[in-house]
């Protein structure tokens, strides 16, 4: 290992002096290879493994090379390779530092792409929700992910996407939950960031709660939720705020509570 690495990373940097690119991702594929082949020792579990960073970052070249050839030639072959490296990382690098928080990343371009889709009217757009929610519902169970309190969310707005509103309130109450159980509130006490972040994902989860309470007129259902809302969540951003300002409005209406 000492030298493996080194040399098929300097033959990629030799090829892309050059400005072969294609050559300089291809030959990333012999130790990539190897390494799904269990032919490069690691240290399961351990994020701070030398060869799994090592050839993690190599592996993530191949993906910056296959984007680049992508965005000179959009040429579809070499986005299909840019997209299947990147989708694949967290699964064949897993625990590696990028490979965390780019779970969450290809999570949340795999929704936007189904939101096109959808407004598109492409037949395909359920399927890649349902990729997207199975990434989300991965990092929502990873408590070591900093993207784990935004993966709750997102899981509810996917629920959302389907305009099926009983599910988008019942997973919000599941994240809820989550975040009231003694494990989730030890940790939030224990680690001040998490904790922040934990508090900001509350509000997002409580408003959009409110939105599917909305959708099916449970108008009690919405003020309760939203109960002082401001007070409690002013560090929401103002979209929010306004947002969840107006679904109160709305729900005192429905209740026949203002003219």
């Amino acid at each position: 290992m000492t030298y493996i690495v080194p040399s098929w990373s300097r033959i990629c940097d030799c090829y892309a002096n050059m400005g072969d690119l294609l050559s300089a991702a291809l030959a990333t594929e012999p130790v990539h290879a190897a390494w799904l082949d269990n032919r490069i020792p690691r240290k399961a579990g351990d994020k701070n493994d030398a060869n799994l960073i090592s050839m993690g970052n190599l592996r993530l070249r191949a993906q910056s090379l296959m984007k680049k050839l992508f965005e000179k030639t959009s040429s579809p072959v070499y986005r299909r390779h840019w997209t299947e490296i990147r989708d694949s990382f967290a699964r064949d690098y897993p625990r590696h530092p990028s490979g965390e928080a780019l779970e969450f990343k290809v999570a949340l371009q795999k929704y936007n792409e189904a939101k096109e889709q959808k407004k598109k009217r492409s037949p395909g757009w359920k399927g890649t929700l349902a990729e997207a929610s199975k990434r989300f519902a991965k990092v929502a169970k990873d408590e070591k992910s900093p993207a784990q309190q935004s993966a709750w969310v997102m899981l509810i707005r996917c629920a959302g996407m389907q305009d099926d509103w009983k599910s988008m309130a019942a997973r919000a109450d599941e994240a809820l939950t989550y975040w009231d159980s003694p494990g989730a509130v030890k940790l939030a006490k224990a680690q001040p960031t998490i904790g922040a972040r934990v508090a900001k994902a509350r509000g997002k989860t409580k408003y959009w709660k409110s939105e599917a309470l909305i959708k099916q007129k449970k108008w009690d259902g919405v003020l309760e939720v939203l109960d002082q809302f401001e007070i409690k969540h002013g560090d929401q951003d103002q979209i929010i705020l306004s947002g969840a300002l107006g679904n109160t409005v709305q729900a005192y209406i429905g209740k026949g509570d203002i003219d």
